[in-house]
């Protein structure tokens, strides 16, 4: 199987991830810098939702937007958590799928566009968002992964329908489906460069499951299915409740890879304590395949400037700006000047290199910082309340804003307080944090206050 950039120089470090339970393998970098729109498919307003939804005997508008929100939560963060955990540098812009559209996506200069998963059916989307989507998908030239609800998005896009796993229509089998859940094998049907490295049993944090090569062992969580494969592509990996577990359209101007299961699943859980329904990760195939994916997007970006660029040499010559270098140094264009003999080249030309963007050092002793703290609440609860197993966030922004726009993500019932009691010119005129939280929330807001030597009180938790 072919790799885009095996050569070794393209390895620049690796990372380790770890986990309070376990420690998880390096992971080799070997892309550098590269940019991914993120596509919240979940429901996120109740404008999204289509009359069909509304008719359903069970609507409740508050509870199933706070349902969505909750899972997008926990969705998107694993989608960026692969892509920052495979590139050296990358660049994430996460829309929701109402937003999608040629302009935005060209805008960002994405190298690669990645879809998540849903919950609830399409019908009970706003049908003019669908077809938007539709439009943008069937006409994008930016590579696109779709993943689970994504995956059945661009087969209903191209064609398709979607139907139960028992070959009814959604509209026929709304609750009790059959569903395809937790770990199952997959049986790939074709050579491709997305298996690249599939076969290298080495990990250690792969199990000896089994010994075929032609098996992949990834996390499913679905009871909807494509009942066909769209026209134009290509049938990569079949299933035994779901035939068609993996496809992939590849041509001269797109290429777009849609997988039934979920492969983002890669890094969850290894950098916070587990909860009651969390499990170990042991999808290192999803890993591998996810990687994959950017680094055959950062090879069909290269080919495609190449046609586009003017030439007056041989198709011989072009062809050698898809070779593992030029996809490496494709992928650091916009952070290093290209060299003179390339820069003045006529074989390939980009409008889009940028320079190196001056924000970087910041961002990154941002990320750092938010690190720190991170790390400071987790000894905190540590020390103070070994039992409780928190799901901890460290965000930056306006304190009153991220704290409700948590709340609408995650669905929180209560939110703690703990004022500084130090007024200033500012929360004079404007408010304080607390009363912003308080006018803006729909939650229960508890306010605790600090005793006079600057210790928080105790509260037992029978008080709460």
């Amino acid at each position: 199987m072919s790799n885009a950039v095996q050569d070794e120089s393209v390895v620049a470090h690796a990372s380790v991830i770890a986990s309070p339970i376990t420690v998880a393998p390096s992971v080799d970098r070997r892309i550098d810098a590269i940019r991914v729109v993120i596509v919240n498919n979940l429901l996120h307003e109740p404008e999204d939702l289509s009359e069909v939804a509304r008719r359903d005997p069970s609507f409740d508008e508050r509870a199933w937007i706070k349902q969505e929100r909750y899972i997008s939560g926990l969705a998107l963060p694993n989608i960026e958590k692969n892509v920052k955990n495979l590139a050296i540098r990358p660049e994430v812009l996460t829309l929701h799928l109402s937003q999608v559209n040629p302009e935005i996506v060209a805008e960002f200069d994405a190298d690669a566009v990645v879809l998540s998963g849903t919950l609830r059916d399409f019908d009970y989307y706003r049908p003019d968002m669908i077809e938007g989507f539709a439009n943008f998908v069937r006409t994008t030239e930016v590579p696109v992964l779709g993943i689970c609800g994504g995956h059945q998005l661009v087969g209903q896009s191209f064609g398709s329908s979607i139907i139960t796993l028992d070959k009814r229509l959604p509209s026929e089998r709304r609750t009790n489906r059959l569903v395809e859940y937790q770990y199952r094998y997959v049986k790939i049907l074709k050579d491709d460069p997305i298996f690249d490295r599939i076969d290298d049993r080495s990990d250690s944090r792969h199990t000896d499951r089994h010994s075929r090569t032609d098996i992949l062992r990834v996390w499913q969580n679905h009871g909807l299915m494509i009942d066909r494969l769209p026209e134009g592509f290509e049938q990569l990996a079949c299933g035994y409740l779901c035939p068609l577990q993996m496809m992939v359209k590849r041509t001269d101007r797109q290429l777009i890879y849609t997988v039934q299961f979920h492969i983002e699943k890669s890094f969850e859980d290894w950098d916070r304590p587990k909860s009651f329904w969390d499990h170990h990760v042991e999808s290192r195939d999803g890993r591998i395949i996810f990687e994959n994916f950017l680094v055959e997007a950062l090879k069909h970006r290269v080919a495609l400037e190449a046609r586009h660029a003017p030439c007056s040499r041989s198709q011989k010559c072009c062809a050698r700006w898809t070779s593992p270098a030029r996809v490496r140094a494709h992928s650091r264009r916009r952070w290093l000047p290209l060299p003179p003999t390339t820069r003045n080249s006529t074989c390939y030309t980009s409008s889009k290199v940028r320079p190196p963007p001056t924000a970087a050092p910041t961002t990154t002793r941002v990320e750092a910082g938010k690190e720190a703290l991170r790390q400071r609440l987790a000894a905190l609860v540590e020390e103070t309340t070994p039992d409780l197993k928190p799901h901890l966030l460290v965000s930056d922004g306006d304190p009153a804003e991220e704290i409700l726009r948590m709340e609408e993500i995650f669905g929180i019932d209560l939110i703690v307080l703990a004022p500084h009691g130090r007024p200033t010119l500012g929360k004079i005129i404007f408010g304080s944090v607390s009363d912003k939280v308080s006018r803006g929330s729909r939650a229960h807001l508890l306010i605790v206050k600090n005793r006079p030597d600057g210790e928080l009180p105790e509260l037992d938790a029978d008080e709460l």
